[in-house]
């Protein structure tokens, strides 16, 4: 495509203000040297705005981008050169409002887009880990540092998004990349916080606290828009020297790293965090001993709080205080069996959220609670965890993917059930995925306009909305024959199993026999012969 073909297509293009679009196209060509330049790269620039889902968002953030460059021949002079360069670019731009102003209020970020070896480089934790440390290290002040740590946290926020919309990384990948970034600056900000209230304090030595992480972050699957739902646990006997009153140092320190992750400074926060998954929730203490914990989660602990510690990991801190705690919690949340009782709960929960769904009027569009939903995947899942885990520890995984691939190759799910819920998985968080990366909010809800849905659709990678609706319907109604087959009513009978007594017995078998489910019972026929197991 030449430049004359490209000027056709923005003619083609259906913008908003066509005027506008023609007055911008001209000025960013310009006269002499700066439009021979602009012609070398103008079929990349008209071919992304014509697939944009927004042109005319396309057009102003791009115009912005190319004001807040201080020199903006030495770009024209790369993309000329090399006008694949721009692709990274473009793409962010038009997927993601949020991180769009973000690129604008730091422009030097451009680097990480336009240079492939950054972009496009494998990052594992301990990359992370290591360049953050990189980057901390000269800091002399905590607030510098706290400063570095939100730079940071953009810079593969960043990089981490943008692989994303120009398909370089699959849903697993973006959320793991999420979860380990996470991690990583959990960590950091710990030990940053300890070395500030230490010195401060007199106190020293290593602090013994861990960060077990819960929900999404627990099971590395984090959202760009996730809080993180840590736990904090220490030692019975707190490493601490210098510290007259251990524990009252340690929740000082957890306020402080709480404080040091999500308070807004000039780059914004790093993560928000939500404590309410700890024990007694907010009224409970921050910091809990290992022994407290197992205490309090033996005897006083609800069937929501059992389920939710499925999704348990350390993330942060002393790794030996969290291993301690999980190796422990696992015997009360993983149980020979499960009762009928605990099973109508998690079906009561998942209906219960289902009906907030509907009184919101959401039923339809909540891409999370409502019909084929994201927790008719989950909720179905970790109920099959619950119940054959006791048993059977290779089902132990706070991952919803790794769960279900556990469930196939322990023959509870068929091959091709457990494919297809893997691709309803994957399809329905990355439609989360997008609507949060629009503006960077807390959001599972579609649009229900017709011209934002087709909009949508383009950010889904669809060219025709119809193709977007019939496979987004595709997966919800294999999320949902899920769901009805795990939660189907399952009377079970009092005689003594195989697995009860204590006997070896195949997984199938377990499943069926070994639960005392009868053969005319609707789970046994959803987790026998719906469920692939024979």
């Amino acid at each position: 495509m030449g430049a004359g073909d490209a000027g056709a297509m923005i003619e083609s293009i259906a913008f908003d203000q066509p005027e506008r679009a023609a007055r911008l196209w001209r000025r960013w060509r310009g006269e002499g040297m700066q439009a021979e330049l602009f012609e070398q790269f103008a079929p990349t620039l008209a071919l992304a705005l014509q697939n944009a889902p927004d042109p005319d968002r396309l057009l102003l953030n791009f115009d912005r981008w190319l004001e807040s460059l201080g020199a903006t021949l030495t770009y024209y002079r790369l993309f000329a050169e090399t006008p694949a360069a721009l692709t990274p670019l473009l793409a962010l731009l038009a997927h993601s409002q949020y991180m769009a102003d973000t690129l604008l209020q730091n422009p030097e970020l451009s680097e990480i887009l336009l240079d492939p070896r950054l972009l496009m480089r494998p990052r594992s934790r301990a990359d992370l880990r290591r360049d953050l440390h990189r980057l901390l290290k000269p800091c002399t002040t905590f607030w510098m540092k706290l400063d570095r740590l939100r730079a940071f946290k953009q810079q593969e926020f960043l990089r981490l998004t943008a692989l994303d919309v120009l398909g370089e990384a699959s849903l697993p990948d973006i959320a793991r990349g999420l979860s380990d970034l996470a991690d990583v600056c959990v960590g950091a900000a710990l030990d940053a916080c300890h070395q500030e209230l230490g010195a401060a304090q007199g106190v020293s030595g290593e602090h013994g606290l861990c960060v077990i992480g819960m929900g999404k972050w627990g099971g590395r699957e984090l959202n760009y828009s996730s809080d993180i739902d840590p736990i904090f646990i220490c030692a019975d006997q707190p490493p601490l020297q210098g510290a007259r009153e251990p524990m009252q140092y340690l929740t000082r320190l957890a306020e402080m790293l709480v404080k040091a992750l999500s308070e807004p400074m000039r780059r914004g926060i790093v993560f928000r965090v939500d404590l309410r998954l700890r024990p007694e929730g907010r009224f409970g203490p921050i910091v809990r001993t290992v022994s407290s914990a197992l205490h309090y989660y033996e005897n006083w602990a609800e069937l929501w709080e059992r389920q939710a510690m499925i999704k348990a990991r350390v993330c942060a801190g002393d790794p030996r205080v969290g291993e301690q705690f999980l190796e422990r919690i696992h015997a009360w949340v993983y149980r020979p069996a499960l009762s009928d009782a605990d099973f109508a709960q998690i079906i009561e929960q998942r209906a219960r959220t289902e009906a907030q769904t509907q009184a919101r009027g959401e039923y339809e569009t909540d891409i999370k609670n409502g019909w084929g939903g994201i927790r008719d995947i989950e909720f179905p899942t970790q109920a099959l965890q619950l119940l054959l885990g006791g048993k059977h520890p290779r089902l132990r995984t706070p991952n919803t993917l790794d769960a279900l691939q556990r469930l196939k190759s322990a023959r509870v799910l068929r091959p091709a059930e457990a494919d297809a819920l893997r691709a309803a998985y994957c399809f329905l968080r990355t439609v989360e995925h997008r609507l949060q990366l629009q503006y960077g909010h807390q959001t599972h809800t579609l649009p229900s306009a017709p011209r934002e849905r087709e909009r949508f659709a383009k950010q889904m990678g669809y060219a025709e909305p119809a193709a977007f609706e019939a496979e987004l319907q595709r997966h919800r109604e294999t999320a949902r024959g899920y769901r009805e087959k795990v939660f189907s009513p399952h009377p079970l009978t009092p005689a003594p199993t195989a697995w009860e007594r204590g006997e070896t017995a195949p997984l199938a078998h377990a499943v069926g026999e070994g639960l005392g489910v009868r053969a005319d019972a609707p789970l046994a026929h959803a987790v026998g012969e719906g469920l692939g197991v024979r």
